[in-house]
């Protein structure tokens, strides 16, 4: 595998993502329409797990093949990779961060 600008052509097991930069009017449903777009594409792909966090409006959304789709709010325990699980408002506290 080589590293270079283009995306591997190997999925990673989880893909977390951060926030959404996009022109929402090129996508139909806006945002959310981009996020599901990408999310299927990556789950297509082979990723086993994709994660967004959105800082408006503080959550995160977890998709993988098999399971349900979920939106929680940041102070939920989200599975990451077997024994690891985030807790986005929690970390965020722990190093002093602030979040309204």
């Amino acid at each position: 595998m080589t590293l270079n600008e283009k995306y591997f052509n190997v999925p990673p097991i989880i893909a977390i993502e951060v926030d959404v930069n996009i022109e929402p009017e090129e996508f139909e449903g806006k945002e959310s329409g981009y996020v599901h777009e990408k999310t299927e594409r990556l789950l297509d792909f082979g990723v086993e797990r994709v994660i967004w966090i959105t800082t408006q409006p503080k959550k995160i959304f977890v998709a993988t093949r098999t399971d349900p789709w979920l939106t929680q709010n940041w102070d939920a325990d989200v599975p990451v990779l077997n024994d690891v699980v985030l807790n986005l408002a929690g970390l965020l506290t722990e190093e002093g961060i602030e979040f309204k």
